[in-house]
């Protein structure tokens, strides 16, 4: 009587449950685009305009710079930025960065100025395409 008891249990336990689905909910991928980028050089106090684009192909090198660049270890000690580089996006919003770049031409380093205690590098050719970006 007992096991009786115990498999009208299992399967009422097994019909209350839902059944599993594979299915998967794919995110929504916003993309929110740069629609133009100004670079300013900065030289003690007076910053001087020096690029500014909203050319297609000019925006890909800023974009290609911002997602390859790599997060950098520790705490940094940053001296004064060579460059200031404003980024506005599609929604209306707008970054600004700080830009110095290395001894080897070919590695910067910027800073998203929201997080100053965060700085990333960029190496190669991301690199050296936005040194040819601001000539």
């Amino acid at each position: 009587m007992r096991i009786g008891k115990w498999m009208i249990l299992s399967l009422f336990l097994m019909g209350c449950s839902s059944p599993e689905t594979n299915e998967t909910v794919e995110p929504v991928e916003e993309t929110n685009e740069i629609i133009s980028v100004v670079i300013t050089e900065t030289d003690d106090i007076d910053q001087k305009y020096l690029y500014g684009s909203s050319n297609e192909s000019e925006l890909e090198i800023v974009n290609s710079m911002l997602s390859t660049a790599t997060q950098m270890d520790g705490i940094v000690d940053m001296i004064d930025p060579n460059y200031k580089m404003v980024v506005e996006w599609e929604d209306d919003e707008s970054e600004t960065y700080s830009i110095w770049w290395q001894e080897d031409p070919t590695q910067l380093s910027l800073m998203n100025w929201v997080d100053t205690h965060t700085v990333f590098r960029l190496e190669g050719e991301s690199a050296r395409q936005f040194k040819e970006l601001i000539k």
